[in-house]
């Protein structure tokens, strides 16, 4: 029997990135890849035929990724997701990587080593006190934050993308929480 591949769904609005980012999940982590121009977009592409995997941008035109993430668990959509931006710690950042950990239950959580914020005041704060770029010490601290646009080129980001998309296959694997 052959084993399927899983589907990622990378929304993402800058065309160099999108590339980059499909290739390398497509040759290196065996994904299968669709993209996405924008949350709106990316929000018909799921509600069509939803992903096993979910990568967003978040400052994006016509529907940004908090937004779409927010959307999505309104909708009661569960997707293993990670966030992708260049951008600063925003309220739009924070909001979406809140929704994104509400794709979680709290055991999946636990299990990625996700730090579970209640509010997204509090995730805002917890991410306005955590660094940026330990990695060793602090991985829980290392997601979402570092894979943007400046610094995707940068070998421990690819490699940190890598253990988080095993993560989430491992996840899928032992979890029929996400099926549909």
């Amino acid at each position: 029997m052959t084993e399927r591949k899983l589907v990622a769904l990378l929304v993402e609005d800058e065309e160099f990135l999108k590339e980059l980012l499909a290739d390398y999940m497509s040759k290196k982590l065996g994904l299968s890849v669709r993209t996405a121009v924008d949350g709106q977009d990316g929000y018909d592409q799921i509600r069509a035929q939803k992903p096993d995997i979910l990568l967003t941008d978040v400052t994006m035109p016509n529907m940004t990724g908090d937004t779409l993430l927010e959307k999505l668990v309104s909708d009661g959509i569960r997707i293993p997701t990670l966030v992708i931006t260049a951008g600063d710690t925003t309220r739009e950042s924070a909001r979406a990587i809140y929704f994104s950990h509400r794709m979680y239950t709290e055991e999946q959580l636990h299990r990625l080593k996700l730090p579970i914020q209640h509010t997204i005041e509090e995730q805002i704060a917890y991410m306005n006190k955590a660094p940026i770029t330990t990695i060793s010490r602090h991985a829980i601290v290392r997601y979402e934050r570092d894979l943007g646009f400046t610094t995707i080129i940068k070998p421990d980001v690819i490699d940190y993308l890598q253990r988080r998309i095993n993560q989430l296959k491992e996840l899928l694997d032992a979890s029929h929480d996400f099926q549909s």
